[in-house]
């Protein structure tokens, strides 16, 4: 049988950051065994205690029957720029050294996504650093940047962002694209954990549709870019996109007219990926067809949702895709893309 490989399992490296508690302003009172809430830009968000519990980490998904965790820094190279004083950089080497103290931790049971900001160069040294360390693999990026001192975002098509995407792409670094905590319309989405449910998949979306239309795919074929919660709203969009396209671009003004080359579905089948992070069968069936089930990796989002990942993993074989197509999405499509050197479970 082949391996699980759970492509998008979070933790919270807070203990690298003592600034935490001084500061106050991004993640307060954090403490072991009960759910806290942080505070930014007056929207709340909920941290679950197994968050900080790496060891019941690993016993759910040996429970869940994973045999691999690629361990994701969700937010928190963007979040933690907040903190005054406190370089990208910085902040990017401590994540990173955390993650590489859990593998060390866990043996053959946890790989690490690195930590970097496609803003800010000076990361691009810490990806190099990261890629010499056994186990750390690919690289976790925002959709969006917080500049200014404030929380207006810039996309990941921005041209500051070129030397990131070139380097990538010479190195055959895959890319993982996860929205920040607070994405475009925070304001609005301050209950019911709208910032999360619905503004942070909305915020996936303009980042995927810039990238076609902006010309980074083009400069750039090798590009591997994986899109998290199924892709976002990209799939409901992409007919839209698509007559967009149809229509052309000849009538607007210098600088908004798109620069792709393809039809902007050819991209799908090309660029991207997608996790299974959604618990709704009927838009991971979707897709499956629309970007084919050799660019579908399994993610959870387990421990940010505190949900076993077996959830995800039944999913998946309730669509009854058929063996060989379930173990490529539950491990296969993710052991080649990354690169994994592992042992069949």
């Amino acid at each position: 049988m082949a391996p699980i490989i759970d492509v998008r399992t979070h933790w919270l490296p807070a203990r690298r950051f003592p600034e935490l508690a001084l500061s106050g302003a991004v993640i307060p009172h954090v403490l072991p065994g009960r759910t806290a809430r942080m505070v930014n830009d007056g929207v709340s968000s909920l941290i679950y205690p197994d968050m900080l519990d790496d060891a019941k980490q690993e016993q759910v998904a040996r429970q869940a029957g994973v045999h691999l965790r690629i361990l994701t820094p969700s937010t928190q190279l963007n979040l933690f720029s907040k903190l005054p004083d406190l370089p990208v950089p910085e902040i990017a080497r401590r994540i990173n050294d955390d993650g590489a103290a859990l593998m060390r931790r866990f043996p053959g049971r946890t790989a690490v996504m690195a930590a970097v900001s496609p803003f800010c160069q000076e990361t691009l040294p810490e990806l190099q650093r990261c890629h010499r360390e056994p186990g750390m693999t690919g690289a976790f990026i925002d959709t969006s940047w917080y500049v200014d001192g404030g929380w207006k975002n810039v996309y990941p098509d921005d041209p500051r962002t070129e030397p990131f995407w070139a380097y990538v792409a010479d190195h055959g670094i895959p890319v993982f694209l996860h929205p920040p905590v607070l994405p475009y319309g925070h304001e609005h989405m301050n209950s019911g954990k709208l910032e999360e449910t619905v503004g942070r998949p909305a915020g996936t979306t303009p980042a995927a549709a810039r990238l076609i239309l902006s010309g980074p795919l083009d400069r750039y074929p090798p590009l591997k870019i994986v899109l998290a919660h199924m892709g976002a709203a990209l799939l409901p969009v992409i007919g839209r996109l698509e007559s967009g396209h149809r229509l052309g671009y000849a009538s607007l003004p210098d600088g908004e007219a798109a620069a792709c080359k393809l039809t902007p579905s050819a991209y799908l089948r090309r660029n991207f990926y997608v996790d299974t992070t959604g618990f709704w069968p009927p838009h991971l069936r979707e897709a499956v067809e629309a970007f084919g089930a050799e660019r579908v990796l399994p993610g959870s989002d387990y421990p940010a949702a505190p949900i076993s990942p077996r959830e995800h993993i039944d999913i998946i074989r309730s669509l009854g895709l058929g063996t060989i197509v379930e173990e490529k999405i539950l491990g296969r499509n993710t052991q080649e893309l990354f690169q994994l050197d592992l042992a069949p479970a």
